[in-house]
């Protein structure tokens, strides 16, 4: 076979090389940096598949234009990654497996998209995207509230607020009389927020709007919580709730009325269930009625009274 045979050949296919150069090297170069192996193979190998494709661009032009911006990419990239950060083949990626699909199948004259996901944003960052868009479009409403310190209060108080979608709700027994609770709730805009507080404050609670209160969301809400040796007969159980309206009463109406609620925290995280983390005083006499009620109210629980970081941190 004549050399010119192997070329034209990588010619006829150059899209899909470079598709399957780039799944290669998103694939293997994770892997390689963290066995401490150079991915700078990788990268030459897909910076030549990537010009070699870019030669079929029809137009000399466009042809021009896509190499200048290839060379920048490949400047970026070999700049030192302290100043720039990690290299994303996420939107070439979504071309590159565009045009080997047009190749495979031989199309012509149809109009694609291919959809490009990058911006240095991974699954770690979305659950702080969602808050921050929930809160800058006022659709969550961020609320201290102060209600009385005895049974049955917290479902008082959860029905107070009706159907509304809680989106967070951290609370920690502090002392005899009072509980102060750290409580999300999704909102149509800041007039459905201040109706909410002016129901609160009618009902006789004193209610504290923290949803443009940096230092509250930032901070305090992870904060809320701390020792409470005074809370006796306490048991720390976690729970998955189904994440829909009426889950939580369902959680209280089941509960009977005279356990005290001394810790709960939960916190949507956009799942479709729940993470609960709950407290209830329950005297000993009445471990087999309250096994009776985890059974009877069906959600996955664990038992968490022996957990070490509950032992040093919250006991």
């Amino acid at each position: 076979m004549s050399p010119a045979g192997p070329l034209a050949a990588y010619g006829r296919h150059r899209y899909a090389v470079l598709f399957y150069t780039l799944l290669v090297t998103l694939g293997a170069a994770p892997l390689l940096a963290a066995l401490h192996f150079s991915t700078d193979l990788l990268q030459i190998l897909l910076v030549f598949s990537l010009l070699a494709a870019l030669l079929g661009v029809p137009g000399q032009r466009w042809r021009g234009l896509l190499m200048v911006v290839a060379a920048i990419a490949l400047g970026v990239r070999a700049a030192p990654t302290a100043a720039v950060g990690s290299g994303l083949a996420a939107g070439a990626l979504a071309v590159a497996g565009a045009k080997a699909w047009i190749e495979r199948r031989g199309v012509r004259g149809k109009t694609l998209v291919a959809v490009a996901s990058g911006a240095n944003t991974n699954f770690d960052r979305l659950r702080f995207i969602a808050e921050e868009a929930e809160l800058g479009e006022h659709r969550e409403a961020v609320l201290a509230v102060t209600i009385p310190e005895r049974p049955g209060s917290f479902k008082t108080f959860c029905a107070t607020l009706g159907a509304k979608n809680i989106t967070e709700f951290n609370y920690r027994i502090a002392d005899s009389r009072d509980a102060h609770i750290f409580v999300g709730v999704e909102v149509a805009g800041g007039a459905e927020t201040a109706k909410i507080v002016r129901n609160l404050r009618r009902r006789g609670l004193t209610t504290l709007d923290l949803s443009d209160n940096e230092m509250a969301k930032w901070h305090v809400r992870h904060m809320v919580g701390g020792r409470a040796p005074f809370a006796r007969n306490e048991l720390l159980y976690r729970f998955e709730f189904p994440e829909r309206p009426g889950a939580l009463m369902r959680f209280l109406q089941s509960m009977r009325s005279d356990w005290n609620i001394s810790l709960f925290h939960y916190r949507n995280h956009g799942a479709d269930y729940g993470r609960v983390l709950v407290g209830i005083q329950v005297p000993p006499r009445e471990m087999a009625v309250f096994r009776r009620f985890l059974d009877k109210l069906g959600y996955p629980f664990a038992d968490e009274t022996r957990n070490p970081a509950y032992r040093l941190f919250l006991v």
